[in-house]
């Protein structure tokens, strides 16, 4: 397995994971709502996912390049990062002037690896 690979600069997992509680909570929520993760949906359902966020940006073993909005549904380019660990991607979007903003999880290996 390789090693771990290097991040986009998120300023530290926690600290990043923080900044996003809000909009994780959030989009966490609905999309488990929707059934489109495997997490049940109630409180422990999200934070369970939450859990996969932190662990995925924190043992992430491939980082996607950039994205282009252009391939993707949105206004953002996006980058994925993935680990085997959890075998989950977390899909970020890159906003101006080198920040992040957490996108999506993903229970699986995205298409864009």
């Amino acid at each position: 397995a390789k090693g771990v690979q290097k991040l986009p600069e998120l300023g530290g997992v926690d600290t990043f994971l923080s900044s996003q509680a809000a909009n994780l909570n959030k989009k966490l929520g609905a999309k488990i709502g929707e059934g489109r993760l495997p997490y049940e949906a109630s409180r422990a359902g999200v934070e369970q996912a939450k859990l996969a966020v932190k662990e995925t940006l924190e043992n992430a073993t491939a980082v996607s390049d950039i994205i282009p909005k252009s391939a993707v549904r949105g206004n953002y380019d996006l980058v994925h990062v993935y680990s085997s660990k959890t075998n989950s991607t977390v899909s970020l979007r890159v906003l101006p002037g080198g920040k992040y903003e957490f996108d999506t999880l993903i229970s699986e290996k995205s298409s864009k690896f």
